[in-house]
């Protein structure tokens, strides 16, 4: 389990979160299986390396872009309960 505002409060905790949910990704995902990575996909590399993983268990994959105003974004974080509620420092 990874704690959010843990999780990506700088570079290098980003980093070993997104090596985390890779090795996650690698471990669950079949032809049987749709697998969700509801994460940053913000680096091209990264994006990259998910669809090599996919391509390599013969799935399918697909990227969804939330496209929404940093105002409703914040909003919405607002509202969450506090244990899962992303930090100012880290939103």
């Amino acid at each position: 389990h990874l704690e959010r505002n843990e999780a990506y409060r700088d570079a290098a905790s980003e980093k070993h979160t997104r090596g985390k949910l890779k090795s996650a990704v690698e471990r669950a995902i079949t032809k049987a299986n749709v697998v969700i990575l509801d994460s940053l996909n913000n680096i091209k590399g990264y994006r990259y390396e998910l669809w090599c993983v996919a391509r390599a268990a013969g799935c399918r994959y697909c990227m969804v872009h939330v496209d929404a105003e940093a105002d409703a974004a914040r909003q919405w974080n607002a509202a969450r309960a506090a244990n899962e509620a992303y930090s100012d420092q880290v939103f």
